[in-house]
């Protein structure tokens, strides 16, 4: 039996064709690397596959964060608009200031009362008018004002001259308190109120001119009651706000300590 007819039978080294020296060796091929080294395309990851993360627009929310901030809207040109708040409602202001006068407008309430203030003044200064007009002629000197018909001095003498003049500064002191308390009214001074009421007190000493000074005594009176009133208090209240200074705070320039202060030096 031959040696190619037995499979199992390996060639011996003597078999091995031989090469001449100097002759070509061929060329061996080149070494396979192992499949274990190269995995499959399907297993290997992507490179052009880009990371996937959250678009900036749209921000996710997780549990126990705060919220993510919105982004600035824009207007029809692109440029960022502020967000603004819509004006607030008008409201009346408390002093209500008059654009003529640039002060706190004057309430219908103060005009009533000092008005009748004033008409109380004018009252008195028509009746003294009257009196001076009747003492000229003697025989009507004692019926002109009740004072000298209740001292009945002799036309002429020295207690007529000194009761003429009472009667004059009687007539100044009741025509001047009540105009005096309604100016001060309608310049918003609170205590016109204690004016009016010495005004009313002033009054009574009209008794000692004539009948037509005694409607004064109810004019004043009248008008002191409408000062009292409430609304004349808002009145007084918004004039007491318009004449307000602002703050002040003080200003100290001197012993400016830089530093620590001095209680804290030793520590």
């Amino acid at each position: 039996m031959s040696r190619q007819g037995t499979p199992w039978l390996q060639p011996s080294a003597d078999d091995q064709p031989t090469h001449r020296a100097g002759a070509p060796q061929p060329a061996s091929p080149a070494p396979q690397p192992s499949a274990a080294f190269h995995p499959s395309p399907q297993s290997q990851p992507s490179a052009q596959q880009p990371a996937q993360y959250p678009s900036p627009s749209q921000p996710q929310q997780y549990p126990g964060q705060p919220m993510a901030p919105q982004v600035a809207p824009t207007g029809p040109d692109g440029k960022k608009v502020i967000a603004t708040l819509p004006p607030l409602d008008e409201t009346e202001t408390l002093l209500d200031i008059s654009e003529a006068t640039g002060q706190p407008r004057r309430h219908p309430v103060m005009l009533l009362g000092a008005g009748l203030l004033y008409a109380a003044s004018a009252v008195v200064a028509v009746a003294f008018g009257k009196f001076w007009w009747d003492a000229i002629n003697i025989t009507n000197f004692h019926a002109s004002a009740r004072l000298l018909t209740w001292t009945e001095p002799r036309p002429g003498s020295w207690q007529s001259v000194v009761w003429v003049c009472v009667l004059a500064l009687v007539a100044a002191a009741v025509v001047a308190a009540p105009a005096i308390t309604a100016m001060q009214a309608w310049n918003g001074h609170r205590w016109s109120r204690i004016a009016s009421v010495v005004s009313v007190v002033i009054s009574l000493l009209t008794i000692l001119l004539n009948n037509w000074a005694l409607p004064a005594i109810a004019l004043v009176a009248a008008g002191t009651a409408v000062l009292w009133l409430r609304p004349v208090s808002g009145y007084f209240d918004r004039w007491a706000a318009f004449r307000a200074e602002e703050p002040r705070h003080p200003k100290h320039f001197e012993k400016v300590t830089y530093g620590r202060l001095p209680r804290y030096a030793g520590e």
